[in-house]
C-alpha cells in the first residue's frame, strides 16, 4: 500500500513557516513568513533579454517613423525642384521658338532695362532704386504662356 500525502501538500513548496513577534506599545503581535523561493536563472535571463528586445525594438519603430517623415520632405522638396525645372524649361523653349521674332526680342530687352538707340532715357530722382516687377511682362520671365 502507499503512502499518501497530507491534504494541501504541493510538490516544491516549502512548508515551514516561521513565527516573527515584535510589539508596539506594550503588545505583542505575531506574523507568520513563509520562505520565498529564488526564481531560476533562466528565468531571469529570459526577461532581461525581453525587456531588451522591447526597447530595440521602441527604439527601431521610433527611427522608422523619424526616417519616414524625413523621406517624406525630401520627396515634396524633390517635387518643388522638379516642377520648377519644368516651368524653366517650358519658359526656355517659348524663348527658342521666338528667338528670331523682333517684337518678343524687344520686349525681352525692355524686361531685362535696355533702352532702343532711337529712345531718350529720362532718371526720376525720387524713383525707387528697385524695379518694379510689375511692369516687366514679357512673358519668357513671368512664366505665362505667349498667345500666338
Amino acid at each position: 500500500m502507499r503512502a499518501q500525502r497530507p491534504a494541501g501538500f504541493r510538490p516544491g513548496v516549502a512548508k515551514r513557516a516561521y513565527r516573527m513577534s515584535y510589539s508596539s506599545s506594550g503588545l505583542e503581535f505575531f506574523a507568520y513568513t513563509i520562505p520565498v523561493r529564488r526564481p531560476p536563472v533562466l528565468l531571469i535571463l529570459i526577461s532581461v533579454l525581453a525587456g531588451i528586445g522591447i526597447m530595440q525594438m521602441t527604439l527601431m519603430i521610433g527611427a522608422t517613423a523619424y526616417r519616414s517623415a524625413l523621406w517624406g520632405r525630401q520627396i515634396s522638396e524633390v517635387r518643388d525642384e522638379v516642377n520648377r525645372l519644368r516651368r524653366d524649361v517650358r519658359i526656355l523653349e517659348q524663348v527658342r521658338a521666338h528667338a528670331d521674332d523682333p517684337e518678343y526680342l524687344r520686349s525681352l530687352a525692355r524686361c531685362l532695362g535696355f533702352v532702343g538707340t532711337d529712345e531718350q532715357v529720362i532718371v526720376d530722382q525720387k524713383a525707387p532704386h528697385q524695379p518694379n516687377p510689375a511692369e516687366c511682362r514679357a512673358p519668357a520671365l513671368t512664366g505665362e504662356p505667349r498667345a500666338p
